[in-house]
């Protein structure tokens, strides 16, 4: 997902909130992709998409633990990503 909206003209960031299945997209000042454009590329992937304010969202440090297992987070959000096919994208920034 993350490499999907990076490679969106536009996209100058994605940042996860493993824990709460979300991702917050910052957009360049120009030529930023519409909100329709990203939430294309996530039904694309199979996921439905909607909007959340960005208050709680907490960058994820790392996606691996020391041992290079996914910490207990991950696995769950990984998880119920499988099975809800459900994204949200947290506070597009930009423009738009």
């Amino acid at each position: 997902m993350k490499k999907a909206l990076e490679g969106l003209k536009g996209v100058t960031k994605v940042e996860m909130d493993v824990e709460h299945d979300l991702f917050r997209v910052t957009l360049a000042e120009k030529d930023a992709p519409t909100r329709d454009a990203l939430f294309a590329v996530v039904k694309g992937l199979g996921y439905d998409p909607s909007s959340a304010p960005a208050e709680g969202f907490r960058v994820a440090a790392t996606p691996l633990s020391s041992t290079g297992e996914a910490p207990e987070a991950v696995r769950k959000a990984l998880g119920r990503a499988k099975t809800e096919k459900k994204l949200v994208l947290v506070d597009l920034m930009g423009d738009n």
